[in-house]
């Protein structure tokens, strides 16, 4: 490792299997022998001694062209351990009094649900453009270097993906996609993010209540995602994302479109189910997640029907149905609501019909 008066660099295949303990009392020490003795200057918004990395292998690495990652590790001047991420994303700063409130609000939200604490999100200067620099600390017990960086990039992923303080369906799905869905721990459940802990369809009622759901999604102006492995806890009266179940790969996009192609009317445009692979150490290997990207769909085509009706734990395939999402919630329309759209209906119909009557004598 090549070691400088305030950081130390590396690959990170060399630290990585580090404990977060011991290498803050080595960076501890390392500062007190050059003097910087940070438990005397308290300036907590510099650092007294940074760890660096690249995601070079080890025996590609070289201190003078290895690509240093956006992660890395830095001891302040109040002896705290802090996660550093550097990431162009969000509003652009001009300046290093810029603020962005929406980004530090997410980031705070985000990493109390991983029992750590935020401490910043400001500016930084690469020396050719700005960027946003955000700190925060985990809890350090057991975890290692390696786990740190891999929380760090999550972060970034999160950060990158926000519209304000509000995830897109888009970034949703590209967080998936990239393997990074323990990020989405300690996001509320709401309009655009429905989350199930296991996947299973032994039955007719399973399935009814699967098509309820996409359906739901389908008949929203702004589409959604549902996620199978992701547990949830209630929060605050509000279903929190609490952890990852990954599930082995066993055809389940194929049964989600075969249950839906029968119980749903019309087809839903575009319908995306995939496999998203759920990756770290903590995870069994080829374990996934499985995710139904339900985007907006042409206004012509809602409402989407559910074929069948439960009644009394039976389904009754000579009914239909209409389900909405408010929120987390999803409910059915009233007899009343539907017998109110369909007559509307009819009365356009009818509109037309007279009205073409009337310029076309014959």
């Amino acid at each position: 490792m090549l070691m400088d008066s305030s950081n130390t660099y590396s690959s990170l295949d060399t630290i990585g299997p580090a404990s977060l303990a011991s290498l803050r009392l080595a960076m501890l020490s390392a500062a007190n022998d050059y003097g910087y003795r940070p438990s005397t200057q308290p300036e907590v918004d510099s650092s007294a001694f940074e760890t660096n990395w690249s995601l070079e292998p080890a025996t590609d690495f070289d201190d003078d062209l290895s690509v240093a990652d956006r992660v890395n590790l830095a001891l302040l001047r109040d002896e705290t351990l802090v996660i550093q991420c550097d990431f162009v994303a969000g509003p652009s700063p001009r300046s290093e009094s810029d603020t962005w409130p929406e980004g530090a609000a997410v980031l705070s939200a985000w990493v109390t649900a991983r029992r750590g604490t935020f401490v910043s999100l400001v500016t930084g200067d690469m020396g050719y453009r700005w960027h946003w620099r955000a700190r925060f600390s985990i809890p350090s017990r057991g975890r290692t270097v390696a786990e740190a960086a891999s929380i760090g990039h999550e972060a970034i992923a999160i950060l990158e993906a926000c519209d304000g303080d509000v995830l897109s369906r888009e970034a949703l799905v590209s967080i998936l996609r990239a393997g990074h869905a323990n990020a989405l721990v300690g996001l509320p459940e709401g309009q655009l993010l429905e989350a199930k802990q296991s996947f299973h369809v032994p039955d007719q009622k399973a399935e009814h209540e699967l098509a309820k759901d996409v359906s739901a999604m389908a008949n929203s102006p702004s589409g959604g995602v549902i996620v199978f492995g992701l547990a949830t806890k209630m929060t605050d009266g509000t279903d929190v994302i609490s952890a990852i179940h990954p599930m082995p790969a066993s055809g389940q996009p194929r049964k989600v479109l075969s249950v839906l192609d029968r119980r749903v009317f019309p087809p839903i445009e575009e319908l995306d189910v995939f496999l998203a692979p759920s990756n770290g150490p903590m995870y069994p290997r080829g374990s996934y997640l499985l995710v139904v990207n339900v985007p907006p769909q042409p206004e012509e085509l809602r409402p989407f029907l559910v074929v069948g009706q439960e009644l009394n734990g039976k389904i009754l395939g000579n009914y239909l149905a209409i389900f909405r999402r408010r929120g987390e919630d999803v409910f059915a329309l009233s007899p009343a609501s539907i017998h109110a759209a369909v007559s509307a209906g009819l009365g356009l119909l009818r509109d037309g019909r007279a009205d073409t009557q009337m310029r076309d004598p014959h």
